[in-house]
């Protein structure tokens, strides 16, 4: 696997195509059925030990985002979700682009989101609680 750093490709979507394409193989395709559920993860580094976030995506389409900041509190956030093929797409009602993850059976990989919201590095990780 070769990457090319460039300043038009964040590292940390780099990061997760490259976590994508090392468990891809043994993925197998998924239904929103089995995107349902609870991912919980936390911010990388420095960060992890003061943000976590729980993401809950429900049958009926909608979503929320509970993050878990021990200086400064809870947010929860409400906002609809949906596939399309391995993307789940989120967008929440207080936002104005979608984060869009990648399912990889159980794990939600980052690999859009609003850099003015998120920072360059993004949203965390998420895996299956």
């Amino acid at each position: 696997m070769k990457f090319i750093l460039s300043p038009e490709i964040p590292r940390s979507r780099l990061v997760a195509e490259s976590i994508h394409s090392l468990v891809r193989g043994g993925a197998s395709a998924t239904t929103s059925a089995t995107t349902e559920g609870t991912f919980s993860g936390a911010l990388p580094a420095a960060h992890a030990d003061n943000r976590r976030f729980t993401l809950s995506l429900r049958g009926d389409g909608t979503a929320s985002l509970c993050t878990v900041d021990f200086d400064q509190g809870v947010v929860i956030e409400r906002g609809r979700w949906s596939r399309n093929g391995a993307d789940v797409i989120l967008q929440l009602n207080a936002a104005q682009s979608p984060i869009i993850w990648r399912k990889d059976v159980e794990t939600l990989l980052p690999t859009e989101w609003n850099r003015i919201d998120w920072g360059i590095a993004g949203p965390p990780v998420l895996a299956r609680h």
